[in-house]
């Protein structure tokens, strides 16, 4: 399980990291390309932790369903995490 959430969320962050380039990126001078890629590893730290805490919530969903007593569902419920 843990293996695919690895992928999942290198998956998932290499498509928002491609959905947010720049198309005009090309055409800057080289100057402004090292301020873009300290952007681009800012958005990939900020992107990381919001997966991390999108990944603590669904852990503590799997581990509430697991521990529900038979014929409880906890599909739909809030779970949060501390």
């Amino acid at each position: 399980m843990r293996a695919m959430s690895a992928m999942w969320r290198i998956t998932v962050l290499v498509a928002l990291v491609a959905t947010t380039i720049n198309p005009q990126a090309h055409a800057q001078s080289a100057g402004n390309t090292d301020a873009e890629i300290t952007g681009l590893k800012k958005q990939i730290r900020l992107l990381e932790e919001k997966l991390d805490k999108i990944q603590k919530r669904t852990d503590a969903r799997i581990a509430a369903i697991a521990t529900a007593p038979r014929g409880v569902s906890l599909l739909w419920s809030r779970v949060t995490v501390a």
